[in-house]
């Protein structure tokens, strides 16, 4: 799970959670994605720990793009929009860190996952919320006893790298009405409006 946007009263107009899933075998295929990616354009790269949307270049973003289509991979976005008079009073008056994990939670229980062992999120929530968050979270999975949520360094794991990507290429559909990321995706993408409609 990853996002984009900000939820500062000030900023962008939207906000945007993006989480990806795929099974075990599809996590691997996707370092080795990655890795491909970083030896092809190692120059461009040459000065970036991290592979994230706003610090590559649009060549890049297409590349991971295309050759994230051959896994079985599933995207799910949740758009909050800032600027509905609702979720702005909410902006101005709650605690962004809670705001954060509802949205979260409500992405979470909208994509219906099911079966998940493992689940990684990145440090967006400050270590005091993530009791919270977890508990919100789990409230909303299907999930067995043995599945682990925690919260990781993106350095470290391309799933988070890869939901950057989708989630940016989805934040720029709604808050630049640039489709040309978007359609880009050719895996599973469900994209949710907060409040509880499908768009």
């Amino acid at each position: 799970m990853d996002e984009s946007g900000d939820l500062g009263l000030k900023g962008s107009n939207y906000f945007v959670i993006t989480l990806i899933l795929l099974n075990h075998q599809d996590c691997l295929k996707l370092e080795k994605i990655i890795k491909k990616v970083n030896q092809k354009f190692d120059k461009k790269l040459k000065n970036i720990n991290e592979i994230k949307a706003t610090k590559i270049h649009d060549k890049i973003k297409f590349q991971i793009l295309k050759e994230i289509s051959s896994l079985k991979l599933n995207s799910y976005s949740i758009i909050f929009n800032k600027r509905e008079i609702n979720n702005l009073n909410w902006i101005k008056y709650k605690n962004k860190n809670e705001i954060y994990i509802n949205i979260a939670s409500n992405l979470v229980l909208k994509a219906n996952i099911q079966n998940v062992v493992s689940m990684k999120f990145d440090r967006f929530v400050p270590h005091y919320y993530r009791d919270s968050f977890k508990e919100k979270i789990l409230k909303n999975l299907k999930y067995n006893e043995s599945s682990k949520l925690s919260f990781v360094d993106s350095k470290a794991y391309k799933g988070i790298q890869v939901a950057d990507i989708i989630s940016w290429c989805v934040f720029q559909n709604f808050e630049n009405n640039e489709s040309k990321y978007i359609n880009k995706i050719e895996n599973n993408i469900h994209l949710f409006k907060y409040k509880n409609r499908i768009i």
